[in-house]
């Protein structure tokens, strides 16, 4: 069984530096998508795999080696949202790391860390394959983390035992790894 979910990009109208001091912004969604296909896997297959098309990237990680580096993040995992650990982040990104990123793309990286803290927090260590197609380019300033951190944040819970899971909340921990602080308006207008 697959399961595909879409989210749009965003654009903020007026205020996108007030938004920085705290001020409000107006923003809309645009017409130009993100979409996410997840595929899980019988317990025979061993490995967690992101392919993001349209920038032609493929990451595998061993379901074994995963479990090494996150066994300190135990189980049954959360359906609440949480705040990603600063040390669960420097052990994603060790897993991160491990994979070979080509030099042009490495700004991708904290979106894929962002990716393997989702998956795990809401599916656990199930086999499975996520693949992301992207009609947002990347950088401009039309919410492309955010379309990308919803879509994963809608699909993700449909294979796990919650399905009450809050994905604007989840996309918004989400923007945190990737951007640091981020204040919230691309991952809800792109949720709503």
């Amino acid at each position: 069984m697959e399961i595909t979910a879409r989210a749009l990009g965003m654009i903020i109208l007026a205020g996108e530096h007030a938004v920085v001091h705290g001020y409000t912004a107006v923003a809309s969604s645009i017409y130009l998508y993100t979409v996410v296909s997840l595929r899980l896997y019988s317990e025979n297959e061993d490995s967690i795999r992101l392919q993001l098309e349209d920038v032609g990237l493929d990451f595998s990680w061993a379901i074994k080696r995963i479990k090494e580096v996150l066994s300190h993040l135990g189980s049954p995992f959360s359906s609440t949202p949480t705040l990603c650990s600063l040390e669960t982040v420097k052990s994603i990104t060790a897993l991160v790391d491990e994979q070979s990123f080509p030099e042009t793309r490495i700004g991708l990286a904290s979106g894929v860390c962002a990716f393997l803290w989702l998956y795990i927090s809401i599916l656990g260590f199930k086999p499975g394959t996520v693949i992301v197609n992207s009609e947002l380019p990347l950088g401009a300033a039309l919410g492309s983390s955010a379309a990308y951190c919803v879509a994963l944040s809608a699909a993700l819970p449909a294979f796990s035992d919650s399905m009450k899971l809050d994905v604007n909340k989840w996309a918004f921990e989400e923007e945190k790894i990737i951007h640091g602080r981020p204040f919230g308006v691309d991952n809800s207008v792109s949720t709503f």
